[in-house]
């Protein structure tokens, strides 16, 4: 996915920088329109009396400036529209990005539910075995205990000793 967003974001930025270098053209080329129109005026007002030949010429540059002029703005409303179809697959790409995003989070939040209920599962067995084996050691020692207890009356009382009781002697 970052891949697809890092993409995503490399088209937007050549589409601006495409539409910067278009608008930075367009810019030189109407300063140059504007400057060859001032020129014209100028050879205009200096040469009061054309000869038709010299008029015809002008005439054609004139031509030819409206040419450029019309193809460069016929240029810059295609950069425009593929700029706005840009846009708007960049915002709908951005858009299912936000809900697989959305739907991972639910996909994690349920994974980590399921584990941390799993765990607290076997949490309690592991708290459960550990008081059965507290409770076998606890009655294993009262059975020694009483055992010895036992065997130390019948010493006192019988004068034997433990052994003798046992019979090991």
């Amino acid at each position: 996915m970052e891949n697809e967003e890092d993409l995503s974001l490399s088209k937007l930025k050549a589409v601006f920088e495409a539409q910067t270098e278009v608008y930075t053209a367009f810019q030189i080329a109407l300063q140059d329109v504007l400057d060859k129109q001032k020129l014209l005026i100028k050879e205009m007002d200096a040469l009061k009396t054309l000869n038709r030949d010299e008029f015809r010429n002008l005439d054609k540059e004139h031509y030819a400036l409206v040419k450029v002029f019309e193809n460069f703005e016929n240029v810059m409303t295609s950069r425009q529209e593929l700029f706005e179809t840009t846009i708007e697959e960049y915002t709908a790409q951005i858009s299912h990005f936000g809900a697989t995003m959305d739907h991972m989070k639910h996909e994690i939040h349920d994974l980590f539910t399921r584990n941390f209920n799993e765990m607290d599962k076997e949490i309690e067995k592991i708290k459960k075995t550990h008081f059965d084996v507290k409770m076998v050691l606890n009655r294993i020692v009262w059975v020694i205990g009483g055992i010895a207890t036992f065997l130390t009356m019948v010493n006192l009382f019988s004068g034997k000793t433990i052994a003798q009781i046992v019979g090991l002697k």
